[in-house]
């Protein structure tokens, strides 16, 4: 989502868009498609999402966020639902 963050407020134009701002779209614009012919294809991607194996550390790239821009990640605890406790 950071890179996402940077991609988008590179421009100045967008300078003062925060994260919160990038999720409310996000979450707008897949409100909106799940009302559409898209709404299979969706879902079939979240299904795969869902079933993605967990790893135990992050993607490396999830690392590396500058630090000026958010708190360093020391540690990765995966987030598991009732089932998987």
């Amino acid at each position: 989502m950071h890179r996402l963050w940077l991609n988008i407020t590179s421009d100045p134009k967008y300078a003062g868009a925060h994260h919160y701002h990038i999720v409310a779209l996000a979450l707008e614009e897949l409100q909106r498609e799940l009302s559409t012919e898209q709404r299979e294809k969706l879902l079939a991607k979240l299904m795969d999402e869902m079933h993605r194996p967990v790893t135990e550390q992050p993607p490396e790239s999830q690392l590396k966020i500058s630090e000026n821009c958010a708190p360093k990640i020391t540690s990765f605890r995966p987030i598991l639902s009732a089932g998987q406790r």
